[in-house]
């Protein structure tokens, strides 16, 4: 099942992030030896049945990755009139409550003159999971989703439409979880020709929540800080000559 089924365009504004340490678990360029159509051989993701991409390297087909430089993947790929292309990562990325993850990836349009594709990024969560404090973002457009609680299976998605002429945007999804849980993440276009989205550069980011004092607490350190320094003080002048 998909919740959050979105149409993107809706500004909001971008609040504080948990604060803590954070961990890159996956970041990934999509790099490769050579241009390769209907491409399945993936280090971190898997090429769901009945769909296909092609691994492209900048330059080919007229398609320029980030930086003209390396690798990218057409979501679309090279089967005739009915290639569509979905990507899931192999792994299922472990998350603890209070952690922040983020799931990102720079998409581009076909570049080719094609007319608008869709195109789809999900969280699809392995095991029953609540989160809170959801955002989709595309570039500076952000939009705020809403607490929730994912049973086994179900999935968080984003989706929207990418113009042929769209340059590299970031497209990210974020939610603190409030239980521990797993997720993969994955990528994907409807689109019904040989000619999709492309992508770069995805990343999965996990940042723990750090405990923050509060004031009482602050309070009672000060006064157990206080009464140390006095006991100490008295031992001193006891021991005075």
């Amino acid at each position: 099942m998909q919740r959050f089924l979105l149409a993107l365009g809706a500004a909001a504004t971008f609040g504080a992030s948990s604060a803590g340490a954070q961990t890159v678990l996956l970041d990934d360029p999509f790099s490769g030896s050579a241009t390769v159509l209907n491409y399945g051989l993936f280090t971190n993701w898997d090429v769901l049945n009945g769909t296909t991409v092609d691994l492209i390297r900048s330059g080919d087909y007229g398609i320029s990755c980030v930086g003209g430089v390396g690798y990218c993947v057409d979501m679309s790929g090279s089967t005739g009139p009915t290639s569509t292309g979905t990507l899931q990562s192999k792994l299922a990325y472990s998350f603890s409550a209070g952690d922040l993850m983020r799931f990102q990836v720079q998409v581009a349009g076909s570049q080719r003159g094609s007319e608008s594709d869709p195109f789809t990024a999900f969280v699809n969560f392995v095991s029953s999971t609540s989160v809170t404090g959801v955002r989709f973002a595309y570039g500076s457009d952000i939009v705020d989703g809403e607490d929730a609680m994912f049973a086994a299976g179900e999935r968080m998605v984003m989706s929207g439409p990418v113009a042929s002429a769209d340059p590299f945007t970031i497209w990210s999804i974020s939610f603190t979880a409030t239980t521990a849980g797993s997720a993969t993440f994955g990528l994907a276009t409807s689109t019904m020709d040989n000619i999709g989205p492309v992508i770069d550069n995805a990343l999965v980011s996990r940042t723990g929540s750090a405990a923050v004092p509060e004031p009482q607490s602050l309070a009672l350190l000060g006064a157990g800080l206080l009464a140390l320094g006095y006991r100490r003080r008295r031992a001193r002048l006891a021991s005075a000559p």
